[in-house]
């Protein structure tokens, strides 16, 4: 009878497998149970949400649309903007 110790098996010994296995081990393990939420991917953590103002929402079947307006850039002045070459060197 071959045993493991001799190289018998698949010609690796039952400690160099056993060495080779605690390499591939993550030096520590995160519990995926505890951290996945019980609703699952129908989790929402805010029960309610405040949308910008002109916007709505719209019920589908299975769905929900939410129809929310362009964001308006605000109005600036010659006095708010930099010449690039005002910048500090890490910025150009």
């Amino acid at each position: 009878a071959m045993d493991d110790e001799a190289g018998g098996g698949f010609g690796r010994s039952t400690k160099s497998r056993v060495a080779e296995e605690q390499q591939k081990k993550p030096s520590h393990m995160l519990d995926l149970e505890n951290l996945a939420f019980d609703k699952g991917s129908h989790y929402m953590a805010n029960a309610k949400c405040q949308l910008p103002a002109g916007s709505f929402r719209v019920q589908k079947k299975g769905y929900e649309e939410v129809h929310v307006k362009p964001f308006k850039a605000p109005d600036l002045s010659s006095d708010d903007l930099l010449p690039i070459s005002k910048l500090p060197s890490w910025c150009e």
